[in-house]
This record gives C-alpha cells, structure tokens and sequence, in this order.
C-alpha cells in the first residue's frame, strides 16, 4: 500500500527475500508474469512494480488477465500481445476460499468484507504450518503501515480531518463495528481481538480487487441481485500495484496505465471473458528501474487517504467537499426539497472549474434564494438562473473564505501536536493542500 507519489528520480532498492519468495509461491499457483517486470522497493513510498527492461510501447486498452482460462486470448497487450500479469482463480481469496465452518454460522450475519476479514483472521490463529497464504501474508502491510489511515488514529486527531474524510471514516466505523460484533456473536469460540480483527478487515478494504465470481450473478429475472460492495477478491501479485492519477503527459516519466478499478468501488471485472481491463491509453515506463502505475480510480485526495491510506502529492482528480459549510443553511423543509430532488449533499470545490462552482451547488444555492416554482425551472433547465447570478457568487465567495478560515485554523490545531502523533504530518500536508487549492480557485 504506497504512502504518497513515488519520486522516479529514486532508484528502487530490490524488494528483500520475503517478496521474491512470495513471488515463486505466486508462479507456483499459476501466476503469469512478464519477465520484464516485477516487485522493487521505493524509498518513501515502499513496494511497487518496477520494469527491469526498457519498455516503449503506447498501449491500446490492453487488459490485465484474471482467472479466465488459459487458451482465451489475451486481447490487445502491446507489441509483444502478452498482459502484464495472468493470475487464476486459485490465486484470490474471495467467499469462495472461506471455510464451510465459518461460513454455514457467518455468511448470514455479515457483510462479504466482514466474512473475508473474520477468515483471514480465524486463519492466523492457526499454528503457522497450518496457515494458508503463508507467503502472501509476509508481504502484506503491518498494523504500522497501516498508520496512515485515519481509521487506526485517535479521535482526538480524526477530528481535525477535512470533512470528507470525517464522512468516510464515520461509514468505515459503523461498518467495522457490525461486521466484528457478527464474527463474535457467530463464531464465539474464536480468540478474535478486536485489533487483529481491525488488521484484516483494512488489508481487505486495502487490497481487494472489484470482482464478478462464478454464479455471483443469474441470467434468471428473479435472481438476487449483485451488490457492489459483495464483489470483492485479494489478488495474489496484483496488489503490488500502486495507484498514480491518469492525467500523466508522456513527459511525465512515471506514467502509468490506468485500471478503472483496485477496490469495489467502481465496477472494472467483465464475468464474460474473466479479465480485468486496462482502458487508459498512457505509456508504461520508458526507462529501466521506472515503476509501473494503475489508477485506482479518478478519486480525490481525501477519498484516497480514508480509504487507502496515502496522498498523492499531484492530483488532478482532487476536489474539496463542501457539504458541512452548506447544508447549514438550509431548513429541515428545504433539506428535503434537496433530496427528492436528487441534489442533497455532494458539493464540491475544484479550482479546475469557474469560479461559479459545480452545478449541484449552483442548484442547492438558489433554493435559498428563487421561490420553489422557480427553483424547480433552473433544475429542469427552462430557466437560465441569469438573474441571480451574482447572489449565487457572492454566496459561494463567502463559503470559500469560510473553508479558508477552517483550514488556517485547523492547520494552527495540527502545530500543536506533538511530532510523535499519528497522523501529523499528513494533517498538515493535506490542509497545506486544500489551502493551495483554495488560492487557486480564488485567483480564477
């Protein structure tokens, strides 16, 4: 799991012998690799997939092979038609590979992220001969580099977190919380503390891949339908890659290739053909010793932080949330009109837009402003809104300087901490961040 953007001006270090055993243990599963790549040791931003040969190749949507058989062909990888990696069912762990003495008592009661966290756990409990994934666990993050996310810190520092972290960090809780009160209700024999609980069920929200298994979905009209959050695999190899935004120019030496998913937040797995798709058409790297990118999606800083732990230092996909600074404003009456009409919530800053901000927070404005017949012809679009425009500014001017504020004294907070503290340091990176962003916008 990378802790911010790899500098490629760093030489990789080799990954240690952990990881080249991991690596035969994959091969030995059915892992296909390129020989041109594999596992090396960034500093400041720890293990990621480095070429070992000059690859100079634009790639069409190329696609990253999982789990399909072997004689499907593997569509449209590069000049030498060969993916980057091949991975076979046998090397994921999805509900598939949960025990039938955890899963007749459990599966009922808990989420599948609960379910595959309560049987990594269970698992560890065993003497290590008896383990499974013995070498796949020796590379995964320990509870310290699992440090960044906010969900390990006191909430001492949490508060002092900008808005939408807070927002997925309250969600994270409540699920954390139902997921591990179901594993001891179920399997109450288990010696399942609560923090090594905590440690699987991040690896998971870490690491997981978005995936359709077999009979996960029905052709039958009544069949129960997939829950995008049930769709989750661990990929053997394939979480060494780390993420990079997909805005990189060709100048850029560190460009990455895009995969429209690492996580199940957005869908990326086609069941028909088994394979995960490449769909950016960026370079891989050009040069010897340069790392190999995927996107795990266009999310902003804060989601990338709350969820997996890291803040790129350049990403033009990040945006401010502003929910908390609107949503005041508005009546319990007009909160409501906001969500019958789809626009509650969701209101962000984003200095790549005029200075008139995004369209639900134009919308949301002039509820406080237009009479409700009036507010309702500006969402259908048979009325300009030309009129009040310079309200509409004015009013989101006045947000901005509050967000200012809030930064300037959180950022004045965060001094006051002491260095050992977790979290510090990405606190001050983050709102340093949004003030820059801020300043941006300002001068647009």
């Amino acid at each position: 799991m990378p802790v911010m953007k790899p500098n490629p001006s760093q030489n990789p270090a080799p990954a240690g012998p952990n990881h080249e055993a991991f690596t035969s243990w994959a091969v030995s599963t059915g892992v296909q690799l390129r020989k041109n790549i594999s596992p090396a040791a960034f500093s400041g931003s720890g293990i990621g997939i480095v070429a070992q040969e000059r690859i100079k190749v634009i790639l069409p949507p190329c696609s990253f092979n999982f789990g399909f058989p072997p004689h499907r062909p593997a569509a449209h990888v590069s000049q030498a038609n060969e993916p980057l990696v091949t991975i076979p069912t046998n090397a994921l762990i999805t509900t598939a590979s949960v025990p039938d003495s955890i899963k007749s008592t459990l599966e009922d009661h808990i989420s599948v992220h609960g379910l595959l966290a309560a049987t990594l756990t269970r698992n560890a409990l065993l003497p290590p001969a008896e383990q499974q994934w013995r070498e796949w666990r020796a590379v995964w993050p320990s509870w310290e580099d699992l440090g960044g996310m906010p969900i390990t810190w006191d909430e001492e520092v949490t508060d002092m977190c900008p808005w939408a972290v807070k927002d997925i960090l309250r969600i994270q809780r409540k699920k954390l919380d139902e997921d591990y009160r179901a594993a001891l209700a179920h399997l109450p024999d288990e010696k399942m503390e609560k923090r090594a609980y905590m440690y699987h069920w991040l690896i998971v929200n870490t690491r997981t891949f978005y995936y359709v298994g077999p009979g996960m979905q029905s052709k039958k009209k009544k069949a129960r339908p997939v829950i995008r959050d049930d769709c989750m695999a661990l990929c053997a190899w394939g979480d060494y890659f780390n993420h990079a935004d997909e805005g990189r120019s060709k100048a850029d030496k560190s460009s990455g290739i895009s995969v429209q998913s690492l996580s199940p937040k957005r869908a990326s797995l086609s069941q028909a053909i088994g394979r995960m798709d490449f769909t950016d058409h960026n370079l891989l790297p050009e040069e010897v010793g340069e790392e190999i990118f995927v996107s795990y999606g266009n999310h902003s800083n804060d989601f990338l932080w709350a969820e997996y732990g890291f803040i790129l230092a350049t990403n033009e996909h990040d945006h401010i949330r502003l929910d908390h600074l609107i949503l005041p404003r508005f009546t319990n009456a007009q909160k409501q009109k906001l969500r019958d009409t789809g626009f509650y919530g969701t209101y962000i800053l984003d200095p790549n837009t005029d200075p008139s901000a995004c369209h639900r927070t134009q919308v949301a404005l002039r509820l406080l402003i237009l009479p409700v017949q009036k507010w309702h012809r500006f969402i259908n679009g048979t009325y300009a809104g030309e009129a009040e425009q310079d309200k509409i500014d004015r009013l989101i001017r006045d947000i901005v300087k509050e967000l200012r504020d809030e930064a300037e004294m959180t950022l004045a907070r965060v001094a006051k901490l002491r260095n050992d503290v977790s979290g510090t340091e990405m606190l001050r990176r983050r709102w340093v961040q949004i003030l820059g962003m801020v300043g941006e916008w300002e001068m647009l």
